[in-house]
């Protein structure tokens, strides 16, 4: 009987839509090679697509289709590279199938846009239209042929609303969404893909309409793009896209961009990415911190700061943050405005690593630790675990996500909880975090 009531709760579990990892992902070596022949044909039909619109002077479209083809290799290569070899299946044949497959992705890339055709193709396009492209455009294509980066590394776009004006407090909503391309939302975070979340986001995002929304890892191009069409009657400013790292020939270069995206109803004077570079940071993401200064009835305000730190706990990885942290603090000094970081820093609240953080001894944390966590890794444990294992696996959850305020020159704040997900609710769960909402004040401001 017992037994019976096991198998019975299992079943009707609350975990019972989500999928198990190996389910996802080839499980064998004529799967593999069958899925390395679609990517060669899709991305090929890609490639052949890119160039055409060249051809018609048609830069953006051709962007657009690079992102794919780009998204696509690594997707691939993530899969192929790291995936089935090394998370899933490393002590059998299929790993050694695998990383063959993976070496002749990169070649077939390599192949395929690295020849002088290919940039001779891409220099006439830009020789004759250059001129009139905007200024995210010429970045793309500075950058593609080798040359001098020119332009922005992030797009910017006019949304329908009109600016704000003198309403205060000031409010604020930042989150990590997992906004990640195919499968990567269940490897990584063990959430539904973003088209499968988006709508609901932004219905809450439109019920709470901060002024500013500053959000981590929507890293496809696509997901930005859906934000911005969802969004784009309630702010006048949107900037995405931001750090684009997949402009290269070379498919070990390869990166997803930053994931930093800002919808804001006050206009962002001098806006810049600046991207981490240390050695032992994460591969495969552009990582960086997004910094503007916001201004409010056309004066300054305060400085925003969106930033995504280094993950992982290891010693490598801690250090590396660390460094990340004294950059971002080194890049506030000497200056008489108010400054605001919001983001994901990947730092437990109330760790040791917090305890002797740069961020605790500079900044101010108004978030209540009463409210819960911001993250949580129960979700992906039980994508990693067998439908049987499910009801074993502990709720493991943090405090990662903040709105500081940098102590040299601070303003009022106070921060609380918007719940993204339920841990009783886990196929139901919008992101593997929460989202922090702010509301800032500096007292006489108007006068």
């Amino acid at each position: 009987m017992l037994h019976s009531l096991l198998i019975a709760t299992a079943i009707t579990s609350p975990f019972i839509d989500l999928p198990y990892v190996k389910d996802l992902l080839p499980k064998t070596i004529e799967q593999v090679s069958h899925a390395t022949e679609q990517y060669e044909q899709t991305f090929d039909a890609l490639i052949e697509e890119f160039l055409s619109l060249l051809e018609k002077g048609e830069g953006g479209a051709a962007i657009k289709i690079w992102n794919q083809a780009t998204t696509l290799t690594q997707v691939m290569r993530t899969k192929l590279g790291y995936l089935l070899p090394h998370a899933l299946y490393p002590e059998m044949q299929i790993a050694t199938n695998t990383n063959q497959e993976y070496d002749h992705i990169n070649a077939h890339f390599t192949k395929s846009v690295g020849n002088t055709e290919f940039k001779q193709k891409v220099e006439r396009f830009y020789d004759r239209f250059g001129k009139k492209l905007a200024p995210n455009e010429t970045y793309f294509f500075t950058t593609l042929l080798g040359r001098e980066a020119k332009g922005t590394p992030y797009t910017f776009l006019k949304g329908e609303a009109k600016e704000k004006r003198g309403v205060y407090p000031l409010t604020v909503m930042n989150a990590n969404v997992l906004f990640m391309p195919d499968g990567y939302p269940y490897f990584f975070g063990g959430v539904a893909p973003w088209p499968n979340r988006i709508d609901a986001l932004c219905a809450l995002f439109k019920e709470k309409h901060p002024d500013i929304l500053c959000l981590q890892e929507v890293h496809e191009e696509k997901s930005a793009a859906k934000l911005y069409e969802h969004l784009k009657s309630l702010y006048p400013y949107f900037y995405l896209d931001i750090g684009q790292k997949n402009v290269t020939t070379n498919p070990d270069a390869l990166a997803l961009n930053s994931g930093l995206f800002v919808a804001s109803m006050y206009p962002l004077e001098n806006p810049q990415f600046v991207p981490y570079t240390l050695e032992g940071r994460q591969e495969g993401i552009n990582k960086g911190y997004f910094s503007a200064k916001v201004l409010v009835n056309r004066k300054p305000f305060c400085i925003l700061y969106n930033t995504h730190l280094n993950p992982f706990d290891t010693p490598t990885a801690i250090e590396v943050r660390e460094k990340e942290a004294q950059l971002l603090i080194e890049s506030m000094q000497g200056g008489d405005l108010p400054i605001l970081l919001v983001g994901d820093l990947n730092l437990s609240w109330g760790s040791e690593e917090w305890k002797h953080s740069s961020l605790k001894k500079e900044f101010i944390n108004a978030y209540p630790t009463s409210a819960g966590p911001t993250c949580t890794d129960y979700f992906n444990d039980l994508v990693w675990s067998a439908p049987r294992e499910r009801r074993f696996v502990v709720k493991e959850n943090y405090i990662y996500d903040y709105a500081l305020i940098y102590k040299e020159n601070p303003l009022m704040i106070q921060s609380s909880q918007v719940p993204f997900y339920d841990l009783d609710k886990p196929s139901e769960a919008l992101s593997d975090h929460q989202a922090i909402w702010s509301s800032l004040i500096i007292n006489d401001y108007l006068h």
